[in-house]
């Protein structure tokens, strides 16, 4: 098998592993936010989603590209 070929597939290995450990990220972060969300009285998780929901959004808000020529 030609050497390009060989570090293709290692170069795919890679990939997919990276996105495995992120699939494996996240899905650890969602069991911990839903075990804290049970623990929590009804007021208090509400009030948590609210601010988590706030939060997520000026963080996506911070993350856009700004200025001119945005998003090159």
């Amino acid at each position: 098998m030609p050497a390009a070929r060989l570090m293709l597939i290692a170069a795919r290995l890679k990939l997919m592993t990276a996105r495995l450990k992120l699939m494996t990220a996240r899905l650890k972060l969602m069991t911990a936010r839903l075990k804290l969300m049970t623990a929590l009285p009804a007021g208090l998780r509400e009030q948590l989603t609210r601010t988590l929901g706030a939060l997520a959004r000026v963080y996506r808000r911070a993350a856009r590209p700004h200025g001119p020529g945005r998003g090159r």
